[in-house]
């Protein structure tokens, strides 16, 4: 966290911007660099997880510092407590703004909607529903969207993790003695 944490003055906090693009496509940029962890795998499995789009769809971003937000890296087994967190926060609030988007394009109150992974519907008519790839695409579209309701459905977090995380691991040594 910021108030314990810092390299020379610089908060630990990470960046994540998600967008989904009105194909059903998604993006997401990140602060981190992958160093043979597989962070492409994990943060599209946490988008995917949040917000119901195939991992394969989600193009994950990162170690470029003209295309990806401000951040201060991989190490210290922070990456997934803190970008991925960060990713997830994105994701989340993907999925709420959605809402509000299938909310306008299936004449309902936001109330009136349930969340199936990947899907919001009303209740009571599962059939009455829009998928997120759906919902991208009225958001771009010319739907008519609540006040204060901006188009595209996209996100920027900079994620402040609430407290430290600890590496830790195992090891187990199995001895066989001959007599």
């Amino acid at each position: 966290p910021r108030k314990h944490m810092d390299i020379l003055g610089l908060g630990m906090a990470d960046g994540c911007e998600l967008r989904v693009h009105p194909t059903g496509k998604a993006q997401l940029r990140l602060s981190v660099q992958t160093q043979g962890q597989g962070h492409e795998t994990t943060f599209a499995q946490i988008v995917s997880h949040v917000i119901g789009l195939p991992p394969e769809d989600i193009e994950v971003v990162h170690g470029d510092t003209d295309n990806t937000p401000f951040g201060l890296g991989t190490y210290g087994s922070r990456s997934t407590p803190v970008s991925g967190a960060a990713a997830a926060v994105a994701a989340q609030r993907i999925k709420d703004k959605a809402r509000v988007i299938a909310a306008a394009a299936l004449e309902c109150s936001v109330e009136d909607l349930e969340w199936e992974h990947g899907r919001w519907h009303v209740k009571g008519d599962p059939s009455q529903g829009k998928t997120i790839a759906e919902i991208a695409m009225a958001a771009h579209s010319s739907l008519e969207l609540p006040e204060g309701v901006e188009g595209h459905l996209d996100a920027s977090v900079v994620y402040n993790p609430p407290n430290l995380t600890y590496p830790f691991g195992a090891y187990i040594c199995v001895v066989d003695v001959d007599p």
